[in-house]
């Protein structure tokens, strides 16, 4: 069948419920579902988390959300909420105490971390927070696009994410589309949230 003739089948049906106002209701509502791709994400449906827990850790909570979603361990201070971030190929390099005192000798001032970088070491209580694991990044990312609306977008990072290098794939397309400051806005309710449900508590027991 010719695309004039499924136009005509689908024409012949409209006039047959020209006059009921139901039906057209239902047909407008199926087409805009099916084939008007909506730009919002209703992000009203997902709560600022931050709001739920006591305004002196707000900041924490965002600061240590940013440094995992920039891929960075956080060291928060449980008695000042102070925060440090450092990248993990750094703290995974870093000697024991004791030795702290001739790795800084050989570091230069020209290190990225050179001042801060013991920092931490110098609280008397503080607890570790590393980023997200990749399959919990991922899980994330997943959940984004399922609150997309059908359609174009949608469809092109289902494809995406559940290809190889979901992650690259993913960040191509969102960085590029108008997506992008959705995205971004969901993301950082995400990972507060879990910053919220898996370390706070840890840090009001302390504090």
């Amino acid at each position: 069948m010719s695309t004039e003739q499924l136009l005509n089948e689908c024409l012949v049906i409209l006039r047959s419920i020209k006059d009921d106002r139901k039906s057209l209701e239902k047909l407008l509502g199926f087409m805009k579902e099916e084939f008007v791709e909506n730009n919002e994400i209703n992000l009203f449906e997902i709560p600022d988390y931050k709001l739920q827990v006591p305004p002196k850790y707000r900041n924490l909570i965002s600061e240590v959300a940013g440094n995992m979603s920039a891929g960075l361990i956080s060291f928060v201070n449980t008695e000042t909420l102070e925060v440090d971030g450092m990248p993990k190929e750094i703290y995974s390099d870093l000697p024991l105490e004791e030795d702290d005192e001739e790795y800084e000798e050989e570091m230069t001032d020209t290190d990225t971390y050179s001042d801060e970088i013991f920092s931490f070491r110098k609280w008397k209580d503080f607890i570790t927070i590393e980023p997200l694991e990749s399959s919990e990044a991922y899980r994330i990312m997943e959940y984004f696009v399922d609150n997309l609306p059908k359609g174009h977008a949608k469809n092109i990072l289902n494809n995406a994410i559940n290809g190889k290098k979901p992650f690259a794939n993913f960040n191509n397309f969102i960085h590029q589309s108008e997506y992008r400051e959705l995205w971004f806005e969901f993301k950082d309710r995400m990972y507060e949230k879990y910053v919220i449900d898996s370390y706070l508590y840890k840090i009001t027991d302390k504090g």
